[in-house]
């Protein structure tokens, strides 16, 4: 399509406000200006008196302070980093994930100080915290998003974050969530997470492998037809100028964008030059943010035990601490009775082995254990955990088992559900912890939550959305299609539905992953057909 001389022009508002609604990628190679028009839009929302949470691993977004011209810009708190507001260790992520949903403050989180180790888990927990208690409207950008999700995930740390950001990428739209999403390298960032992004800002990409994730994102959500004149332009394109495309807002154009108020803390200096320091920096009220963040941080605690966080509401609190006072009288109880049955049998023993001062008699009661030298006293069983206290594997089998209860699912659906595989350490370590603390019963093949509220069943429908979102592509394809037919499907008859073929890693890997699962059964050699999603 032909570009005219006035889309080319610098525009005040390149991107209209109905495409601020949306979720946003904005991908260019390093120093063509990413962070620069996402301060921009941020300015934008800012001055609409939005709410906006940046996740900051560059440190550069402080800069929302002050204005290029040295004056105080907006009054934006930073947690964490070399000009942090408040300090930000990585024990604080679910504390601030709470202040953060229920205050209408804007915040940076700073985190170019820590370890990836600490930043990871401050994240995961932040994120997982405000997907439970947010619901007012809030723009979460992730500077350097293929951190956050990565392509290829490595640890726990990386899969729980990759966790968070799809969900919210997924589902969070009806939890209030936008999101603005930055990344110099789009073949690093997961594909599930790009391609629900609705409005894409390309300011220039040269590897083929970035180039092709651009195509994946516009397979998912633009008219192909359309995508010739960008992906020939992107190369070319000039530092801050870059194309708009907003297929639901029937959008695509190029343009300059327009200079940012605030100060630019992302430009690289030149050999020479010293990097920008401000004159003033915006204030906000710590005085009262401290206060309740404090409130929200430090454990809270009754009877001397601390009180789990995991459970949104007060119901499943009291049944947790119910769960932990049951297991305490029930030790005690097994312990007395063990003491009276040792007690009898030594009495009639007739034991010459006890020291002469010693008093036997049947009564329990006259029994002191710690008079008898010759029976060997085992250590107190360990403590079951708490819900507060558990893995982060078996905290997100546990969740995701509340939120579909009263469905039940195997342990391998669990994994599955959560991102995880259904083997290894850390898995069965997980299923240890839940199964001993109390936290879920099995039935069979089945994982029960100790779940006491009565919840209606959702539809299979719902269910069907669940899995779709759950499972990577192609497998969440093949599970879609084979939901619309009543009748079984062979594998070419899938694989035409689908515009894939029947053969390969990816095509068989996906088959695998349904039928392990129990998503999918196999009628015949070949032939599929919808399994059970749930029971």
């Amino acid at each position: 399509m032909a570009t005219t001389q006035t889309e080319m022009e610098t525009m005040s508002y390149a991107i209209p406000d109905a495409a601020l609604e949306q979720d946003i990628a904005i991908l260019g190679k390093k120093g063509r200006g990413k962070t620069y028009t996402a301060k921009g839009l941020v300015e934008r929302l800012l001055d609409m008196g939005r709410r906006v949470i940046v996740l900051d691993p560059l440190s550069t977004w402080w800069g929302l302070k002050a204005t290029a011209s040295g004056k105080e810009g907006y009054p934006i708190v930073v947690f964490g980093g070399p000009h942090a507001d408040v300090q930000l260790d990585d024990g604080m992520g679910r504390g601030l994930g709470r202040f953060l949903a229920a205050e209408h403050i804007s915040a940076v989180i700073d985190l170019g100080l820590m370890r990836k180790a600490e930043q990871s888990r401050v994240v995961a927990d932040l994120l997982e915290e405000m997907f439970a208690k947010n619901r007012d409207p809030v723009t979460l950008v992730l500077e350097e998003a293929d951190a956050f999700a990565p392509q290829n995930p490595m640890g726990d740390g990386n899969t729980r974050v990759l966790g968070e950001v799809d969900r919210i990428a997924r589902r969070g739209r009806g939890f209030g969530f936008r999101l603005i999403s930055l990344t110099q390298r789009p073949a690093k960032i997961h594909k599930d997470v790009l391609t629900q992004l609705s409005t894409l800002i390309a300011l220039g990409v040269t590897s083929p492998q970035d180039r092709d994730a651009i195509k994946a994102w516009v397979e998912g959500n633009a008219d192909r037809d359309k995508a010739r004149e960008v992906m020939d332009s992107l190369a070319s394109l000039r530092v801050g100028e870059g194309w708009i495309w907003a297929p639901d807002l029937d959008l695509l154009k190029r343009v300059h964008f327009p200079k940012i108020k605030t100060l630019d803390t992302s430009a690289t200096p030149k050999a020479g030059e010293k990097r920008i320091e401000p004159k003033r920096l915006a204030k906000a009220d710590l005085t009262r943010i401290e206060e309740k963040l404090k409130k929200e941080i430090e454990p809270k605690k009754e009877a001397g035990r601390p009180v789990s966080v995991v459970g949104v509401d007060a119901e499943g609190k009291i049944y947790e601490r119910g769960l932990i006072q049951g297991r305490k009288e029930g030790h005690g109880s097994c312990y007395a009775a063990c003491l009276k049955d040792i007690g009898e049998k030594i009495a009639a023993m007739k034991p010459a082995f006890l020291p002469p001062a010693v008093e036997v008699s049947g009564s329990h009661d006259l029994l002191v254990i710690d008079q008898i030298p010759a029976l060997e006293r085992k250590q107190a069983p360990v403590r079951p955990k708490a819900a507060g206290e558990l893995g982060a594997p078996a905290r997100s089998m546990l969740e995701e088992a509340q939120r579909r209860f009263p469905c039940k699912f195997t342990w391998g659906q669990l994994a599955a559900l959560t991102k995880r595989k259904a083997r290894g350490g850390s898995f069965h370590t997980a299923r240890k912890e839940l199964i001993e603390g109390g936290h879920v019963y099995e039935d069979g093949e089945k994982v029960i939550p100790a779940v006491t509220e009565k919840r209606p069943a959702p539809s299979q429908a719902e269910l069907l959305e669940v899995w779709i979102s759950a499972m990577p592509a192609p497998a969440n394809e093949l599970l879609r299609v084979l939901a619309s037919y009543p009748h079984p499907l062979s594998a070419d008859e899938l694989a035409t539905r689908t515009n894939r073929k029947p053969t390969g890693g990816s095509w068989h890997t996906a088959i695998s992953m349904l039928r392990s699962n129990g998503l999918i059964k196999e009628q015949a050699r070949g032939v599929y057909v919808l399994g059970d999603l749930a029971t």
